[in-house]
């Protein structure tokens, strides 16, 4: 993602929440409790998310690296078999 999408994702989720406060059906420490609550499972989403990037990372550098030696091995066999 280019940094001005994530600046205008980032903008819109704050005017979003300053809205969502401004006609806020709850009172104030209510409203407080919600917004901690949504703020602690965001975080927990992002953590998930996180991990599961860094997992498919992992995995593609692994696969990046056994189609290296796959193509070394069989350009080295093809030169054997040709010469």
């Amino acid at each position: 993602m280019e940094r001005t999408t994530i600046y205008g994702f980032l903008i819109g989720m704050g005017m979003g929440a300053a809205t969502a406060l401004l006609f806020a059906p709850y009172s104030g420490r209510r409203a407080r409790a919600w917004i901690s609550e949504g703020v602690a499972y965001a975080k927990d989403c992002g953590e998930t998310a996180s991990k599961a990037v860094v997992s498919a990372i992992d995995g593609i550098v692994k696969h990046k690296q056994g189609v290296a030696e796959a193509i070394k091995r069989g350009t080295h066999a093809y030169k054997q078999a040709i010469s």
